[in-house]
């Protein structure tokens, strides 16, 4: 019990400092609640969790999908100039993203996913590396700071088992 309790807290305080705090619980529930191990098990025979987690843009998809949705609206390139300064450190703290998800308001899911229909912007191989994740019994798990409703396209276009994301008011 005593090796238990000394990981479940390892890994707690190792992914708050990594990300916020609910998805750190979140994890951690998912890693010890579905294999909660006898004090006999050592750490190494209980590691056969199938998870991956998942950045987003950039890395699942080839393009700033924040920018092409903005593109709905018309904003596509004041979305891309605020990203860009963002980048490059003239603009900091989440205010710039608070500005890009604001052209969003009023949108629709189902704009967002007509836009979206139009190109995929999944990086080559990506539809195979989640058909096998699927296939093997891996959990995925896309983490990102875009809106929901974008992961929310992408997790029922990739059969993505859990998202987490920006959740703004969009009224759409």
């Amino acid at each position: 019990l005593t090796e238990e309790i000394l990981w479940r807290g390892f890994v707690l305080t190792f992914l708050s400092k990594k990300s916020n705090n609910f998805f750190a619980i979140f994890i951690t529930s998912v890693f010890f609640g579905l294999m909660h191990f006898p004090v006999t098990y050592s750490f190494t025979q209980v590691i056969n969790v199938k998870i991956f987690l998942f950045d987003f843009d950039g890395t699942i998809v080839t393009e700033d999908i924040l920018d092409v949705v903005c593109d709905i609206v018309g904003k596509k390139e004041e979305s891309r100039i605020i990203n860009e300064k963002t980048h490059t450190g003239e603009l900091t703290g989440l205010q710039p993203l608070c500005d890009r998800i604001n052209f969003l308001h009023g949108v629709s899911y189902e704009q967002i996913k007509k836009k979206l229909d139009e190109e995929s912007y999944l990086r080559k191989g990506t539809v195979e590396l989640f058909e096998y994740l699927r296939a093997s019994d891996f959990i995925t798990i896309l983490s990102s700071g875009n809106i929901m409703p974008v992961l929310r396209y992408y997790k029922e276009l990739l059969g993505i088992d859990y998202i987490f994301g920006s959740n703004p008011k969009m009224t759409g």
